[in-house]
């Protein structure tokens, strides 16, 4: 079956068990939080991690020797994230 789900993002590094074929569609702030939504093509299909990680613009880089695919930008204001705007990366090697 194939169906949106949303997942909660906290800063810095974020675990996600997907499928190969999922697609990430957006993120956005939902209730004074970061979400991110993702297209399920098979919710019966094998899944594995998927790395994704927050970077605040200006924030150094560390993962030199990985790949990293932009997913999207989002800006908060809070206490936990200060007033910033932050990066969506999915990482791989």
């Amino acid at each position: 079956m194939r169906t949106i789900h949303k997942f909660l993002l906290k800063a810095g590094e974020n675990i996600i068990e997907l499928g190969v074929m999922d697609t990430v569609l957006d993120v956005q702030i939902q209730d004074g939080q970061p979400h991110m939504w993702v297209l399920i093509h098979d919710t019966g299909a094998p899944r594995s991690t998927r790395k994704f990680k927050i970077y605040g613009t200006g924030h150094e880089i560390i993962e030199a020797s990985h790949r990293l695919d932009y997913i999207s930008t989002f800006q908060l204001r809070g206490q936990i994230w200060g007033n910033m705007v932050w990066h969506v990366f999915e990482i791989s090697t």
